[in-house]
């Protein structure tokens, strides 16, 4: 029991000092991508990205552009261009993702 007990509180002590990289500070290597920059900063919290975009979808391309600059520049912003590279990302059809 005490050995669980000492388990679980060291788990909890190494989770509450994880944290995301701020955007800014993650994506600020000039050789990353957008995808390396959601990966190294934006993943931690959202995992899925098909779920993250979800309440863009039915939003013309440009309007979901907009929204999301807006969100992304209050929200954790990295410099505005890997930020507009990152909206280019997150918006690009799935079949293209991977390419």
């Amino acid at each position: 029991m005490l050995k669980h007990l000492m388990l679980s509180a060291a788990l909890v002590m190494s989770l509450g000092t994880a944290r995301p990289l701020d955007a800014a500070e993650a994506c600020a290597a000039p050789d990353l991508d957008a995808e390396g920059c959601f990966d190294r900063s934006c993943s931690f919290c959202h995992r899925d990205v098909t779920r993250l975009m979800a309440p863009y979808a039915d939003l013309a391309p440009e309007e979901a552009r907009a929204e999301l600059d807006r969100f992304l520049t209050r929200h954790h912003p990295p410099e505005a261009e890997m930020r507009a590279a990152l909206i280019d990302w997150l918006l690009m059809p799935e079949d293209q993702a991977s390419e």
